[in-house]
């Protein structure tokens, strides 16, 4: 588990899950994932559902219903199946951690047991009393899942007090550099498994130009962009049906560092195709972004600037490259 912002959340993420997570709403729970009251060690239902239901709608009017049956791997795995899976541990790492903090004689403070109900108070109330009733959710259910959440980030909170908890770059995970040699347009990626990262605080190569029609200088092409996402991606289509859906890169891996880097990491099973990722001016997930439903243009955040992202398994443009009239070239167009 990490720790951001001081809150606790899973190696996949709360936030993400409770977004990704809203497809439940729309496919229908017809069993418990987890059972059991609250001296259990197990969710119930209506516990299951208060995270489905978070955001359920935003999320398919963003992505469409047919977001649950696309393929997340190359064994056909769907988006739902896939999401099922993260919930699923996620309820079981927060009971998890909510019975350590209550062994550890952990309680919450007059002023935090009154955000735990006002939180309740206010998902009840944006559910209505059909909506609570279809889930079965009663007051004091909705409350002490609100409490156990509280209480596993207080315990979070007080196992990491005084912890380094940064990670050097030889603990972490290596990465490949794709803009090492220079910030460009477009990356080739040949690994599968793999994280990389380019640096997204310039616009294209990052040096000034000037012409008879066009000229900016290198402080014009500085962005500071807040946040990072996948707009499109394409992959090779073998046969015509089933149209294939994955993607050459995993989508909620993308991310914007501190170090004013993307990240991603391409699937352990190797996608080829292309990938748009584009910096964002406002600190947005897919979830929390609005789209013009004529136009699909953004409302309420600008793309500062955008990568493609060319996936190609194997494949090494030093190798194959060829000169001519002083210039080298790949062995292909770009993109």
């Amino acid at each position: 588990m990490k720790k951001r912002n001081g809150q606790w959340i899973t190696a996949g993420g709360v936030t993400a899950v409770l977004i990704l997570s809203l497809f439940l709403g729309g496919c229908g729970v017809k069993e418990a994932i987890f059972s059991g009251g609250r001296e259990q060690k197990e969710y119930g239902k209506a516990e299951t559902m208060m995270i489905v239901t978070s955001e359920r709608l935003r999320y398919e009017e963003l992505y469409t219903s047919q977001i649950w049956t696309a393929a997340v791997d190359n064994r056909g795995t769907t988006f739902e199946s896939s999401l099922l899976s993260q919930i699923h541990e996620f309820l079981k790492e927060l009971k998890i951690m909510s019975l350590m903090a209550e062994e550890n004689e952990l309680t919450l403070s007059g002023q935090e047991q009154e955000a735990v109900r006002a939180a309740a108070d206010a998902y009840l109330a944006a559910l209505g009393d059909g909506g609570a009733e279809a889930l079965g959710l009663e007051e004091k259910t909705a409350e002490e899942f609100y409490e156990d959440y509280r209480l596993a980030n207080k315990l979070v909170d007080q196992l990491t007090e005084g912890a380094d908890l940064e990670v050097s770059d030889e603990e972490a995970s290596p990465v490949t550099d794709l803009s090492a040699a220079g910030t460009a347009n477009t990356y080739y990626v040949s690994q599968p498994g793999t994280i990389y990262k380019f640096k997204a605080t310039v616009k294209g190569n990052g040096e000034a130009y000037t012409s008879d029609n066009l000229s900016y200088t290198a402080e014009d092409l500085v962005i500071a962009p807040k946040n990072a996402l996948v707009l499109w991606y394409t992959c090779l289509q073998t046969v015509k049906t089933p149209a294939n859906q994955q993607s050459p890169v995993v989508i909620n891996s993308v991310t914007l560092g501190d170090d004013g880097y993307i990240y991603f990491q391409t699937p352990s099973e190797f996608v080829p195709g292309n990938v748009s990722i584009v910096a964002i001016d406002e600190d947005l997930d897919y979830a929390g972004i609005e789209v013009d439903p004529t136009y699909h243009t953004f409302t309420n955040t600008n793309v500062l600037w955008s990568w493609n992202i060319v996936a190609v398994e194997g494949y090494d443009y030093e190798a194959t490259a060829f000169s001519k009239g002083g210039y080298t070239f790949m062995s292909r167009n770009i993109g």
